[in-house]
């Protein structure tokens, strides 16, 4: 967002609530904006900073409202702002919603999100660990110009990918140079073609599953198993051993 677009805004939210922060109420350091019964986390009169974990459902005046949205810019130029857990109960995080939090380190993703704006994360030169519980964005089908690491940012180093979630789309990571570390649930039953294809980085997989995942096609192209370890529930190490592409991996490991 332009600087002189910023301006306009504040002026106009001075103008209509009195103050250039637009936000209703705060309970316990974080701020919201309501609408009828829908509450948007919000920027306010001070940054965040630290670990903020958003809560599920908010009181106010006696009255328990559901948490459904990460506001535009709710986080913006937070600089002091380390990791940030977003509840299941959040469906859309807006745009710029963490640009420039030049100190983000790590970011939980509900499982109800289904809609990530413009540049949420963009100028988050520390943000390295990202955890996907929703089903909504890991799985479904992109393409290898338009997918997770552009949603998130292609500099993360590990991505987890959550309890819930059931399958991993097609090329969901393709092309995330930079991954070096991946966790699949045990939830995770079907892997999409291409899901890691051209991770150039990735050598280190954690599957958490007994049995291991259905993948359609090559989901490792151009990713260097010859030089990567596989990490699996002892009890199934054999499974993997003897299944494809899981086989292919130079080292598994049991747990």
């Amino acid at each position: 967002m332009s600087s002189i677009k910023k301006r306009l805004v504040d002026v106009l939210r001075f103008i209509t609530v009195g103050n250039p922060w637009y936000y209703d109420f705060e309970v316990d350091g974080i701020y919201y904006s309501r609408n009828g019964s829908d509450i948007t986390v919000t920027s306010g009169r001070n940054k965040y900073s630290g670990h903020v974990v958003v809560p599920d459902t908010v009181t106010r005046k006696n009255k328990t409202y559901s948490v459904i949205a990460i506001g535009e810019s709710a986080f913006e130029s937070c600089k002091e702002l380390t990791d940030v857990v977003i509840p299941d109960s959040v469906r859309s995080v807006g745009n710029y919603a963490f640009e420039s939090c030049t100190a983000l380190a790590s970011v939980v993703i509900g499982k109800g999100v289904t809609s990530i704006g413009e540049r949420v994360f963009a100028k988050c030169p520390h943000l390295r660990s990202v955890t996907l519980r929703s089903e909504n964005i890991v799985a479904s089908r992109y393409n290898w110009i338009s997918n997770i690491p552009t949603l998130i940012g292609a500099k993360v180093k590990e991505y987890v990918i959550g309890e819930g979630v059931t399958a991993i789309g097609r090329d969901a990571f393709y092309g995330c140079f930079d991954i070096k570390s991946v966790t699949i649930s045990a939830t995770v039953k079907k892997i999409g073609k291409g899901a890691f294809s051209g991770c150039s980085d990735l050598t280190d997989v954690t599957c958490l599953a007994e049995t291991p995942a259905v993948v359609e096609g090559d989901i490792f192209i151009r990713v260097p198993l010859d030089r990567a370890t596989l990490h699996v529930p002892a009890s199934a190490l054999e499974r993997y051993k003897n299944t494809a592409p899981w086989s292919g991996f130079a080292a598994i490991l049991p747990m």
